[in-house]
């Protein structure tokens, strides 16, 4: 198996076993692991790996990636648990994009128009109707695949309970050694973050304290990273750069 696919559940409920299900009729024939990071309530049907203890969004994303290191999977596919998906979500596509290209490190599903914030922080990873891969500098870990190998190449995540920043080194990394990211326009998923304005504060914060000693001078942050593509012209906000 290369691909282990994981949703990273908590108090989702009926929410999340909807979402195994459809993508279970939608990928017959795939593993869909389901890892419930000690919910406390609304635990969903569908549980395959249970945490004793809560270890929040940045330790659930690296227990993601363990879950799929163990099995001997190149790659992981990871599913957050209230993402809502516009069209099927299909592990193979996904498999198929990422092993067709050796400089592509991960490939994330299309948000709507209105999913927020990412529709306005990432604009490029909104839909544009098509049927092709696009570059893009960063994505989300909403819904994507990626290469085990890629983060190990960098040492992992630090731990982090709200795991901001993971996305950022992503795209630091793959920046600094000349991989890709892209965004698959025909796999689209809706989401909208329910933090509130001290949540945000909190993780940001966190962030930067968790970052410091690894990158003294912030160097892996969206203005740096977002600076370096629009130098390096690999930014097209009209006409997306198709992936080559």
């Amino acid at each position: 198996m290369k691909t282990l696919t994981v949703i990273l559940e908590y108090c989702g409920g009926t929410h999340t076993d909807s979402l195994f299900e459809r993508l279970q009729s939608w990928n017959p024939h795939r593993v869909i692991e389901v890892l419930d990071n000690a919910s406390p309530m609304k635990r969903c049907s569908h549980i395959t790996h249970q945490n004793s203890e809560n270890t929040y969004v940045g330790g659930g994303i690296m227990d993601c990636v363990r879950l799929s290191e163990a099995r001997g999977c190149d790659n992981l596919l990871l599913i957050v648990n209230d993402i809502e998906p516009m069209t099927p979500i299909l592990i193979d596509e996904f498999e198929s994009a990422i092993e067709r290209e050796p400089g592509l490190i991960q490939v994330a599903a299309s948000v709507t128009h209105d999913s927020s914030p990412h529709s306005t922080i990432y604009p490029w990873m909104v839909s544009q109707s098509s049927s092709k891969l696009r570059r893009v500098p960063h994505s989300d870990l909403l819904c994507c695949i990626i290469r085990n190998s890629f983060i190990r190449s960098f040492g992992g995540f630090p731990h982090s309970r709200g795991g901001w920043g993971y996305d950022w080194e992503i795209a630091y990394h793959a920046l600094d050694g000349k991989h890709r990211i892209a965004v698959a326009d025909w796999c689209m998923v809706a989401h909208q973050d329910r933090l509130t304005v001290n949540d945000r504060r909190t993780r940001y914060v966190e962030m930067l304290e968790v970052y410091a000693d690894r990158y003294p001078n912030l160097e892996f942050t969206i203005e740096r990273i977002i600076a370096e593509h629009w130098r390096k012209g690999t930014i097209q906000m009209v006409d997306h750069e198709e992936l080559r």
